[in-house]
Order: structure tokens, then C-alpha cells, then sequence
């Protein structure tokens, strides 16, 4: 067993939830935030070269909102694990899986993805993320389901 320290009451965790917990940090976070910030990064070149300020201030704005988006992921995972936000992003990556195949079907992208191999890697990079995004939030939501109950639990038994 692995003890995460929190300042009221230690989490405990077992080796594998917390492997899916790292799992889930790495799609939800590391990696969106990896492309993105390669996006900004070229946005920022782009708007400095063309001397578009208010397209560099959208783009540091949007930064802004990125390490946001860092900080409230680690809360919810590491710091005072939740269900709230894991079933949003379930929700999210459903609706994104079952939009896939609509915007394939599409005559414009059917073309495009016989013809370019940027596009067929993008869109099916796109749908192994959100499969995992969707697998590993269910999977830490549950784990956050039972260390509430353990939680409630050690609570009762303390008063």
C-alpha cells in the first residue's frame, strides 16, 4: 500500500489504483496540454512574425487557461479526489467518440482521409485518446467512489 499524505486525513491507495490514477493524469493532462503547447508555441511564432498582437494576447490567454486546466486535474486527482469532473470527461470523450464516425462520413473528410496519412493518424490518434481518457476516468472514478465510502466509513467509526 502507498499512502498519499493529505493535510486532514491520509489516502490510501493500492498499487494499481495508483497506476491508473498516473494513467489518467498522463491522458487527461500531460498529454493535451503537450500538443496545445506545441500549438501555442506556433501560434506565438505566427503572430509575432505576422505582428498580430491581438492574436498573441489570445494565445497567452488560452496558455492561461491550460496551466488552469493543469492545476485543477492534479486537485481533483492527487489532492481531494473527486467524481464530479471524471464524469464530465466521461461524458466528453462519449459524445466525442460518437461524433467520430458522423464527421468521417462526411464527404469532404472521407476524401481528405484517403488521400492525406496526417489526417488518418490525427483522427485515429484522436480516437485511441478519447478511448482511454473515457476508460481511465471510469476506472478513477470508481476508485474515488470507494475511498469516499472508506472515507464515510472511517468518519462513523470515529464518532
Amino acid at each position: 500500500m502507498i499512502v498519499v499524505d493529505d493535510s486532514q486525513s491520509p489516502l490510501v491507495f493500492t498499487e494499481a489504483e495508483n497506476k491508473i490514477r498516473k494513467r489518467w493524469l498522463f491522458f487527461s493532462t500531460i498529454l493535451p496540454n503537450v500538443v496545445f503547447g506545441c500549438c501555442i508555441i506556433m501560434g506565438i511564432i505566427y503572430a509575432l512574425h505576422a505582428s498580430d498582437f491581438m492574436a498573441l494576447l489570445w494565445i497567452l490567454l488560452t496558455a492561461l487557461v491550460l496551466a488552469g486546466s493543469i492545476g485543477i486535474n492534479y486537485h481533483c486527482a492527487y489532492k481531494n479526489p473527486g467524481t464530479k469532473l471524471l464524469f464530465l470527461m466521461i461524458v466528453g470523450s462519449a459524445i466525442s467518440l460518437l461524433n467520430l464516425p458522423r464527421d468521417l462520413m462526411r464527404k469532404e473528410n472521407l476524401d481528405y482521409l484517403q488521400t492525406s496519412m496526417t489526417y488518418s493518424l490525427v483522427i485515429f490518434g484522436t480516437a485511441f485518446f478519447n478511448v482511454a481518457l473515457l476508460y481511465y476516468s471510469y476506472k478513477l472514478r470508481q476508485i474515488n467512489k470507494k475511498m469516499k465510502a472508506r472515507k464515510v466509513e472511517r468518519l462513523a467509526v470515529a464518532h
